[in-house]
């Protein structure tokens, strides 16, 4: 494609938003455009299998989830073959966020009810994704806050969570998660709000720990390159971690209540998703201003193969608007990668393959 046709496809996509028709030949235009201009604007590499990250000697059993790569493989489930195709509806199936979008969970669940035909399904506003939205991004506030020196208390979550949903409007996006279709008191559907408790226990457990400070600190440098001072903040969240995942009964208010601050403050905040049991990668997307349209991709390898996408770039951008000091963005974006790698290890046996997305600039 050259400059000008995509300048072209560009102004195509701008002019989508007009549309009103149902389907048809502009909507396929549209897609084909739109996986071109993804395509085109970074690449994807694969790491191996996440759990590989893992030094030997920690062992494999650090991973205790039920989605599983491995388990399709041998069940012959799933084929390499169409494992590779998945790859490339992948690299096409990423868009731009859309400012006023609530932020995504990184479920990778469609939406309930999603029709690939309809314009207004396909043009959903996508916010970017982190493990359990706006939640989990409160409870990252919270890790970077007791290093500040501030008390867990049985308080504190909803002030973090207020906190979070500030910066969350001043990047022009709105609060939000997601719930699945039957959640109830005791279960959202939201596998990281519902395990919260199981991830921030990680951080007691010597052995999970440590291979998780691990897991965190390659892909730090993996992302940002040899800076000692990230890796020493990654250090630093583990140990203050500690005390929130101490009192984590005391600090996390109960599943429903967690739910219920999302919706109060979006009331489109929460919406019904599927389930991701097959999903097949775990993505690290760090270009700028883009998303992975999970609905579109489940829809184009017809639910076979998902996505777990962590929208890096959000995550520098939430740190630098939280915290003026460089040290206290620096523990933020280590917290989040901590906190991701945790939901992983717990809802995962280690097997997805891992992903980065790259700006084709660097």
């Amino acid at each position: 494609m050259t400059s000008r046709e995509y300048t072209s496809a560009v102004s195509d996509v701008d002019k989508f938003e007009k549309i009103t028709k149902t389907g048809g030949d502009a909507l396929v235009d549209i897609k084909n455009r739109l996986g071109e201009i993804s395509y085109m604007g970074a690449k994807i590499a694969s790491l191996g299998n996440i759990n590989q990250i893992t030094p030997d000697a920690i062992g494999k059993d650090i991973w205790v989830g039920a989605i599983s790569l491995e388990q399709r493989i041998t069940e012959s489930d799933i084929s390499s073959s169409e494992l590779s195709h998945a790859t490339e509806i992948l690299t096409e199936s990423f868009v731009k966020t859309k400012k006023g979008a609530p932020v995504r969970c990184i479920h990778a669940g469609q939406k309930l009810g999603y029709n690939p035909n309809k314009v207004s399904d396909f043009e959903r506003p996508l916010g970017p994704q982190f493990p359990a939205g706006n939640i989990g991004l409160a409870i990252v506030h919270g890790i970077v806050e007791v290093g500040r020196g501030n008390v867990v208390n049985d308080s504190l979550f909803e002030s973090d969570f207020e906190a979070e949903a500030e910066v969350t409007k001043k990047l022009g996006f709105s609060v939000g998660n997601h719930q699945g279709e039957h959640a109830t008191e005791n279960k959202t559907g939201c596998g990281a709000v519902d395990g919260a408790k199981d991830i921030l226990g990680i951080f007691e457990d010597e052995k999970r720990s440590k291979a998780a400070l691990a897991i965190t600190s390659e892909l730090l440098t993996a992302a940002f390159g040899e800076d000692k001072h990230l890796i020493k903040a990654a250090t630093e969240v583990f140990d203050d971690a500690k005390f929130i995942a101490t009192d984590k009964d005391i600090y996390l208010p109960t599943k429903k209540d967690m739910l219920d601050l999302i919706e109060t403050s979006n009331k489109v905040g929460a919406p019904k998703l599927d389930n991701n049991a097959n999903t097949t990668f775990l993505v690290i997307n760090a270009e700028a201003g883009t998303t992975l349209h999970t609905d579109e991709f489940d829809a184009k390898t017809e639910n076979r193969s998902k996505a777990f996408s962590l929208d890096l770039w959000n995550v520098v951008d939430v740190a630098e608007a939280s915290y003026d000091k460089k040290n206290d963005q620096q523990r933020f974006i280590a917290a989040s990668v901590a906190w991701s790698v945790m939901a992983a290890m717990t809802l995962t046996d280690g097997t997805l393959n891992l992903l980065a997305r790259m700006s084709d600039k660097v």
